[in-house]
């Protein structure tokens, strides 16, 4: 009976020693349970804020696209009259004076690359009949204040970066894409 006794009880304390460390670990899971879930809470929390704040300046970039187009347009029509008459003293002047109250209307719709090149182009554009008339001028130098003049449409182009009427436009799309 006495071994009995003391293998039962070896037994019953190895028992609770079991239950004791078992509601020990589950103590601890659940600790890292719900510290994760604090977490993933915040988280969700700090996604949804970014995603709105996306999408309210997605929103706004959609809201002011057409007009951002039409100015991209107008400037680059500024710019092609500006181009024409670049050499001719007696008409940039008044051209450039337009081109400057134009970009002081518009400049907040054009992106950061096509208003320094803009304003870039019609300064150039001011003085190349001088560069051009001045026989000290080189042909480099006038060529130099030429391209910055002709610059401002490949960068008015890539500002807008429409997408291309291709061939393949109107294709219908593969079902694996």
């Amino acid at each position: 009976m006495g071994s009995f006794l003391g293998s039962y009880l070896r037994t019953k304390g190895k028992n609770l020693a079991t239950k004791e460390d078992v509601k020990g670990i589950t103590n601890e899971i659940e600790s890292v349970k719900s510290e994760y879930a604090v977490k993933m809470e915040t988280l969700t929390h700090e996604h949804s804020l970014l995603r709105e704040q996306l999408q309210k300046r997605h929103e706004l970039s959609l809201a002011a696209l057409d007009k951002r187009l039409a100015i991209q347009q107008e400037a680059y029509r500024l710019w092609w009259e500006l181009m024409s008459i670049a050499s001719k003293k007696d008409l940039v002047g008044d051209k450039v004076i337009e081109c400057q109250n134009w970009y002081v209307k518009n400049a907040l719709y054009l992106t950061a690359e096509v208003k320094d090149a803009f304003v870039r182009a019609y300064i150039a554009a001011s003085i190349h009949p001088d560069i051009l008339a001045d026989n000290g001028s080189n042909a480099e130098e006038k060529r130099e204040n030429y391209n910055k003049i002709q610059q401002l449409g490949s960068t008015i182009v890539e500002a807008v970066s429409l997408p291309n009427w291709g061939e393949n436009e109107y294709q219908p799309l593969d079902k694996k894409e």
